[in-house]
This record gives C-alpha cells, structure tokens and sequence, in this order.
C-alpha cells in the first residue's frame, strides 16, 4: 500500500473529529438536558448500527430497534435507581424476540451501548464537567494511538466483515 492510500483519509477523519469534538464538549460543558440529548442521539445511532451490521438487509427493523432504544433511554433518565435501567433493556428484548441471526450478540451489545451511555449522563451529573472530560480525553487519545499504530505498523485484519481497515496492531494500541 502506498504512503498516500495509506494516510489518504487522514484529512477527512481530523474534520470530523474535529466537528464532533466541539459538539461533544458544547454538550459536556453545558450538561442536563444538552448532554443527556447528546448521550441519547449517540446511543441511538449506536443501536441502529449494530442493528444493520449484523441484519445488513433488515433496515427497517434497525430503524425500529433505534427508534425503541431512543423511547427506552428517555424513560430511563428520570428514575436513578437500578429500575430507572430497565427501560435500556427494551431493545435487546425485541430483539431477542425477533426472528434476527446473532440475537444474543445484539441484545448484549444494545444493552451495552444504552447502559454506558445512560452511564454517562449519570456520570456527568454526579462527577462534574471535569471528570467527564478527562474520560473522554482518555478514550480519544487511545482512539488515536490505535488508528497511528495500526496505519504504521499494518497487519492481519481485527474483524474484516464489520471493520475492514481495522488491523490488530491498531487494536492492540
């Protein structure tokens, strides 16, 4: 691979992070609803993704799957105890129920996904703007380090099927 197909989407990945950095702290310093919107809106695409990567020819039932994580994670904002999380269970419960192949998988990560997600509007509203801040700085700059190391060094692909440039150098990073 040459120097340039190997650097080549460099530009556009430093845009848009650089875009979704700034959205991303507006959010983290204004906090409440702004956060919890935020957290919401990603958690949701998150569910959709997961939902299309493992059903790539069910877009429908993914924007379903979103659409119920989306209404699960609003029910979950108001409760803090352990049955304010329960409505994050909604989606991994349609689809285990559904006719889906790798069910278990989805319902795994979906609940994942919204718990850390939820996790992190609890997060920030107990720890503070600054704490929320130095995870996220934590969490970006091994993000880095892993797209670096896995373009410098190369190798075996991680997951070929769902992540096609993703090397396990990079992720090991």
């Amino acid at each position: 691979m040459s120097n340039a197909a190997k650097w080549g989407d460099l530009g556009t990945r430093l845009v848009s992070g650089l875009v979704m950095a700034m959205v991303g702290l507006l959010a983290v310093w204004a906090g409440g609803l702004w956060f919890a919107v935020l957290a919401l809106v990603a958690g949701t695409l998150m569910v959709w993704e997961l939902a299309a990567m493992l059903e790539p020819g069910r877009r429908r039932e993914a924007l379903m799957l979103a659409a119920l994580a989306a209404v699960g994670f609003a029910a979950s904002l108001g409760p803090t105890d352990l049955a304010g999380f329960l409505p994050l269970l909604a989606p991994a419960a349609l689809g285990l129920a559904l006719p889906r192949k790798n069910k278990g998988l989805f319902a795994v990560y979906a609940t994942l996904v919204l718990v850390a997600a939820a996790g992190l509007v609890w997060f920030r509203a107990e720890h503070g703007m600054l704490w929320l801040a130095w995870l996220i700085i934590v969490v970006v700059v091994t993000d880095v380090a892993g797209y670096f190391a896995g373009r410098a060094f190369g190798g075996p692909k991680f997951w070929p099927r769902f992540s096609p440039k993703k090397t396990w150098s990079g992720t090991l990073a």
